[in-house]
């Protein structure tokens, strides 16, 4: 670590007042304590003083708990920095070349609580309520506050920032919620924010568990196994996220990708897009799995699929198994995650064909006189994508993506116990990600440096 630009530590406390605890030496130890399972700065500070080769690190400073925090939220200033240039010393070494990455996300656990969630009318509620507590600081004697209500004017203050944070929040998941289209939207009084840490998204974890979670990106290169980059959203959903991650890998690494391996939340026509508009050659399987095969099989016989009927583009018709074509008929903008929208193409077949055809009973909805086709705009780079993900390379890098790109989420959740975050809201989660990913990186670094010494003096001997 001590190759990096130190400098960049000191900014983060230039013209704050008194002379800051050396931010080299607390980076060495929180380094050290995320590498070895504590990830939370209270526990830095309990360590501190009792651990031997804290000291050793820290060279004998004891600061205080604020000021293991205010190192974590000043380092999220030059974090993006600090990895950029322990990627630079991976490149300037050789032990990454940066053109390939592979991509995944997972669920952490936020620090706002589950079981406090609120709906509009419940935080309107609590809202109100806190106002006239803040204009009456003087309570009468037989009026008791709310068990959730702070006990202190400050603490009600901060209280307020929260709740007005959180209001802000709702007013936004609601008018998403209602661009949805009406089979897709929730009650008005479904949609729930946490007061506590309001930015958290509140979904299943990867343990099944109904709470307020952020969604982890991680890019990985498959050879080095070094991450190139890493950031954290308030999203439910993978979809979108592809250019947002190449943008940021090209900028971090000064270099521009040119191939992603991903699963099948990126697999999207809109990822697609983003890909092919970044010049990357996207791997990524749409939409199936051994599980999708086997739950088809057991509802018992299927639906002619749309693969079986053949486009013909000089026409544009589809063409059934039976030799029928099916004419166009209509468009319309269907609603995908994020609000964007698509454009549909209908197509339907002659009803008096269908009634003859021998393959109505397996063709044809019960209640159906004929059968309609849809097809989206750009629906071909779908089925150019499942034909490479057909190929060998393509089988081959779909069996390499899980074991590369998981264990990055298996090594933090498991050896550096970090399933929840220890700080509220996204700024927070962001540093803290950014700093298990930054240990992450000197540990895989040292080894690769310490295989590529091996070898030099093998090839020398």
């Amino acid at each position: 670590m001590l190759q990096f630009d130190q400098s960049l530590l000191m900014e983060c406390y230039r013209g704050c007042g008194k002379p800051a605890v050396p931010p080299e030496l607390l980076l060495r130890i929180a380094l050290f304590e995320i590498l070895d399972g504590r990830p939370s700065p209270a526990q830095w500070f309990r360590d501190i003083p009792v651990n031997d080769n804290l000291k050793y690190l820290g060279r004998l400073i004891t600061p205080a708990r604020s000021t293991c925090y205010e190192f974590r939220i000043r380092l999220g200033k030059v974090m993006d920095e600090v990895h950029q240039q322990l990627l630079s010393i991976a490149q300037v070494t050789d032990v990454l070349d940066p053109t390939e990455g592979v991509l995944d996300g997972s669920y952490f656990r936020a620090l706002g609580s589950r079981h406090r969630v609120l709906n509009e009318g419940q935080l309107n509620d609590r809202a109100a309520q806190l106002e006239e507590a803040i204009a009456n600081p003087e309570p009468a004697p037989d009026q008791e506050l709310p068990k959730w209500m702070g006990s202190t004017p400050s603490g009600r203050q901060r209280q307020r920032q929260r709740i007005n944070k959180a209001l802000e929040v709702m007013e936004q998941r609601q008018l998403e919620n209602s661009q949805r289209p009406k089979d897709k939207q929730l009650l008005r009084q479904n949609v729930l924010v946490s007061p506590s840490d309001p930015e958290a998204i509140l979904t299943r974890d990867k343990e099944k568990v109904f709470c307020p979670v952020y969604n982890v990106q991680n890019l990985v290169d498959p050879k080095s196994l070094l991450i190139l980059t890493t950031e954290v959203f308030a999203s439910a959903t993978d979809s979108r996220k592809l250019g947002i991650i190449i943008d940021r890998a090209n900028r971090m690494l000064n270099h521009s990708l040119s191939e992603v391996w991903a699963d099948a939340g990126y697999c999207s026509i809109l990822d697609i897009q983003d890909a092919q508009a970044r010049d990357v050659e996207l791997y990524a399987p749409f939409q199936s799995n051994s599980m999708t095969e086997k739950k088809k099989q057991a509802k018992g016989p299927q639906q002619i699929s749309r693969e079986q009927f053949t486009y013909l583009e000089d026409k544009n018709v589809y063409r059934c198994p039976e030799g029928h074509e099916a004419a166009y008929v209509d468009k319309q903008q269907v609603w995908r995650s994020g609000n964007e929208r698509l454009t549909e193409y209908r197509y339907r077949m002659n009803a008096a064909h269908c009634s003859d055809c021998p393959l109505k009973a397996q063709c044809l909805r019960p209640t159906s006189k004929s059968r309609t086709i849809k097809r989206l705009e750009g629906s071909q780079l779908i089925d150019d994508m499942k034909l490479k993900m057909a190929t060998d390379d393509g089988k081959a890098r779909s069996r390499q993506r899980g074991k590369i790109i998981e264990r990055t989420f298996g090594d933090t959740k498991q050896n550096r116990s970090l399933r929840r975050y220890h700080g509220y809201g996204l700024s927070n989660a962001k540093v803290e990600n950014g700093l298990v990913v930054l240990a992450q990186n000197v540990m895989t670094l040292h080894r690769l440096q310490q295989n590529l010494e091996k070898t030099t003096e093998t090839a020398a001997a």
